[in-house]
């Protein structure tokens, strides 16, 4: 008797502490960690943006919008097969950037980063993302 009163005082508090964490361990478990997710959902709502309903239209409008596009282009590469269209293919082109811009609207002239030096000549076309830009109408050495 005094063998397991020995045992138990110098054990106790460990055996109570796996005791209890065998408990928590079944218990989430068994429920799925639900009181963690409640918990964590409790303690990060302050810090979520909120979204309205009219946000989450927009979204789920962007998502059927972009899926569309997926599938029209496919359709066009398949119309493009049966017509046995021959691409064009890329271009090729020159990469620069704007460095600046004409103070008055009625031109809309830009400046571009790039000239003579790389391979610009005078009449040549201008893409931007949105399609044609326009023409080159004067080259100079590195603008």
């Amino acid at each position: 008797m005094q063998l397991i009163r020995n045992w138990w005082g110098r054990y106790s508090l460990q055996v109570i502490l796996v005791g209890l964490g065998l408990g928590a361990a079944w218990t989430l478990k068994q429920t799925q960690a639900e009181v963690l997710v409640e918990t964590y959902r409790l303690i990060a709502q302050p810090f979520q943006a909120e979204y309205s309903s009219r946000q989450i239209l927009e979204n789920a409008q962007v998502l059927e919008l972009q899926y569309r596009i997926t599938e029209i282009e496919q359709q066009n590469q398949n119309l493009r097969k049966l017509l046995k269209v021959k691409s064009l293919g890329t271009p090729e082109g020159i990469w620069s950037g704007v460095i600046g811009r004409s103070a008055d609207a009625w031109w809309q002239q830009l400046v571009i980063n790039r000239g003579t030096n790389q391979g610009i000549k005078k009449g040549a076309i201008a893409l931007a993302s949105g399609g044609l830009a326009g023409r080159v109408t004067n080259v100079f050495s590195n603008s």
